[in-house]
């Protein structure tokens, strides 16, 4: 059965209505350096930092891709992509993150 056009575009405008929108309630804070190192810190906070045995953060990458996206523009003023932040938190997508010459690396005394 073939949809007509309207439906299809009021499909289309119920999904947009119903994701996340962005509400300014601070200005959003500028990173100054590649988003790839900004991001990777989020990383090690979640994957590789321990304090008594858990993560220095708990949240799933979802949750700081939103975070990153709604709260930080990139160097050049421009707002950030929570997909693109969602593909570097993935832990199968180590080209993604900085090269070990570039990562700013997070150590926390035990």
């Amino acid at each position: 059965k073939r949809r007509s056009k309207t439906s299809l575009i009021e499909k289309r405008n119920t999904a947009v209505s119903t994701a996340p929108t962005k509400t300014k309630m601070v200005a959003n804070a500028k990173i100054n350096c590649n988003l790839n190192v900004f991001v990777d810190l989020f990383y090690q906070l979640m994957n590789e930092c321990k304090t008594d045995g858990k993560s220095v953060i708990e949240a799933d990458n979802n949750t700081i891709a939103q975070i990153i996206s709604f709260g930080f523009t990139d160097k050049s003023g421009n707002d950030i992509s929570a997909d693109t932040v969602r593909t570097i938190l993935k832990p199968s997508r180590i080209e993604k993150r900085p090269k070990e010459n570039t990562r700013l690396k997070i150590r926390i005394p035990e």
